[in-house]
């Protein structure tokens, strides 16, 4: 039968109401719905008044399962939403941290310096000697430590001791163990390492040493945790 204006669905038939009367059944009644809208906790049908078609009431469909399959969907969507979250939480929270600190204020960017080849010739690399008689050795021992000796300058006068002054771990047997200055044993002797000159830096295993201006020499630990400077104008360990 063909759509008309005043056509209803009943089912999957439809029939042809002249007369539609919207009513809500309310306490086992049926009353006739004011211009303020449905009375709350009563039901809605929609009753045929014309010939024909008196008593035929009309029922409308309720979508109540579209609307449980959408928020059963909605459901899912928020809790990937926070296993999502979670899951990046986590990641996060195993992830290694970086065990590289910041070098302390005052000791030199080695980036600004040049990094010297060991595939020279003359090269004595991990050790290397300054023009001012100091010699160095970087991934000393087992621990793979920085050592330098020789005629350094600017030392705490606190130092005691006798002999070659030179500086290195406190203890050789602890990998994060402070630089220390020590003054013992025989005197300085000369040294056949291959020179470096000021802007050059030596890169080992375990450590880095720059040579620069004012005849200063800086070394760190990779981890830039402890390391040392040599200067006239002040020598200092960390």
């Amino acid at each position: 039968m063909p759509d008309g204006p005043q056509g209803r669905r009943v089912g999957w038939r439809r029939a042809v109401c002249n007369h539609p009367v919207r009513e809500r059944v309310r306490h086992g009644t049926i009353g006739q719905t004011d211009e303020r809208g449905p009375q709350a906790g009563g039901q809605e049908r929609h009753v045929c008044r014309g010939k024909g078609s008196a008593g035929r009431v009309h029922r409308r469909r309720q979508p109540t399962r579209l609307r449980a399959a959408a928020v059963g969907q909605l459901g899912l969507l928020m809790r990937g939403v926070r296993g999502i979250a979670g899951l990046a939480v986590a990641l996060s929270a195993c992830s290694p941290r970086s065990t590289t600190a910041q070098p302390p204020p005052g000791f030199p960017d080695v980036r600004d310096y040049a990094a010297v080849s060991a595939d020279v010739p003359e090269s004595t690399l991990p050790s290397f000697r300054t023009p001012e008689q100091i010699s160095c050795v970087v991934d000393f021992g087992d621990r793979s430590s920085i050592v330098c000796s020789g005629n350094l300058r600017g030392l705490p006068e606190s130092l005691g001791g006798n002999g070659c002054p030179s500086v290195r771990k406190a203890d050789t047997s602890a990998g994060d163990a402070p630089y220390v200055f020590e003054r013992d044993g025989p005197d300085c002797a000369s040294s056949r390492a291959m020179p470096l000159s000021a802007g050059q830096k030596v890169v080992g295993k375990n450590g880095t040493c720059v040579i620069g201006d004012n005849k200063m020499i800086a070394c760190i630990d990779a981890g830039n945790r402890h390391g040392f400077v040599l200067q006239p104008s002040g020598s200092w360990t960390f």
